[in-house]
């Protein structure tokens, strides 16, 4: 039976370790004691000259054809323990899955984890859902394209107002140069023209209304159905300032929100971490359900600030310690990414005109 005393002897890899929620990761099981393992194909990471970072790595991108048998033979030669995945990482392993699945943490099937990777597979389980059910409500408009067929007119565009948001996932994307993305059209007929040269680079396409407010998150980790960790968080910056990468954000409290989420959550048999993120209407006081990340969010640093190590309880979960559920933070506080973020939530606002 392992006890806290051994975390030190178990090798933790941390994917992608240029990333702000990765590097929060890494700091996290650092403090707790584990011996991380960071790797990224970025050779300026920031975590990989992290102080928490037993060991780094330059590994191979994932469009490199060496990058599977690169990670099994270093997995081998590390003596990795417990894998900590990105999107990205998971999508690069896919053809290779079930040989790495029994290290990630997380009860989760196959089929569970790259559904809820999609954005249009997470949308289209809550539109097809029982009309009673409480995941049909508090999300936007939506439409799930799979074809020319299923290509909606002008009037169904109308019914979802302006401006329109047009998304395609990369687990979707055809093709090796192309890997998704978000495009948001100010007319009917723009999208109408943007679904239909999307149709031959992509498998589904996901189109929705568009919601007023300002990012707000849910962060959640859950092991074999029980909440281990809770925690909410509001954004004040973001960075352009009409949506996107928070920049300057605080922690705080909204139930409705939080059960609306761990009502996604079960509905969808998720089984690990995953970051909630809805749009906050403070004026109609009214929340809308947005995405699903199903893996550490960039905003991770500031539950550390306010007591809640999400990494240390899922990978002490993950191994078997006995694990207190941590539900309200220690404190309240703001963070403020500086630069880049803020400086360019800044710049947005000069620009707009």
């Amino acid at each position: 039976m392992m006890t806290y005393d051994d975390r030190q002897h178990k090798n933790i890899l941390v994917v992608e370790a240029q990333a702000i929620g990765m590097i929060g990761v890494i700091r996290g099981l650092g403090q707790a004691g584990y011996r991380v393992i960071a790797i990224s194909g970025n050779k300026a990471a920031l975590g990989l000259n992290s102080n928490y970072a037993a060991a780094s790595y330059i590994c191979p991108s994932y469009s490199d054809k060496k990058f599977l048998s690169w990670l099994r033979k270093f997995i081998t030669e590390q003596k990795i323990d417990a894998i900590i995945p990105s999107e990205g990482f998971l999508l690069a392993i896919y053809p290779d899955f079930d040989h790495y699945k029994a290290l990630i943490p997380g009860h989760v099937d196959r089929e569970t984890i790259y559904k809820c990777l999609c954005k249009s597979d997470v949308f289209h389980s809550f539109i097809s859902a029982q009309e009673q059910s409480p995941v049909r409500r508090h999300i936007p408009e939506t439409i799930v394209v799979t074809g020319n067929d299923t290509v909606p007119d002008v009037d169904q565009l109308k019914k979802l107002g302006l401006p329109v948001w047009i998304k395609v996932d990369a687990y979707y994307a055809r093709g090796e140069e192309y890997s998704g993305e978000i495009v948001k059209a100010n007319s009917c007929d723009q999208a109408r023209k943007i679904i239909l040269d999307l149709l031959p680079k992509a498998e589904k396409i996901l189109v929705q209304s568009h919601e007023r407010g300002v990012k707000a998150t849910v962060n959640i980790c859950m092991d074999n159905g029980r909440l281990l960790a809770r925690s909410e968080c509001i954004a004040t910056h973001e960075n352009p300032h009409t949506g996107g990468l928070t920049s300057l954000r605080h922690n705080w409290i909204h139930e409705e929100m939080f059960q609306d989420a761990m009502e996604r959550i079960k509905y969808l048999g998720w089984d690990g971490v995953a970051m909630m993120e809805y749009k906050w209407d403070e004026q109609e006081k009214k929340f809308c359900f947005i995405e699903m990340n199903s893996r550490y969010w960039a905003a991770l640093h500031l539950d550390l600030f306010t007591g809640i190590n999400f990494p240390e309880i899922q990978v002490d979960a993950f191994f078997g310690l006995a694990v207190d559920p941590q539900l309200k933070p220690d404190r309240f506080l703001t963070a403020r990414n500086a630069i880049p973020s803020d400086f360019g939530h800044m710049l947005s606002r000069v620009r707009d005109k």
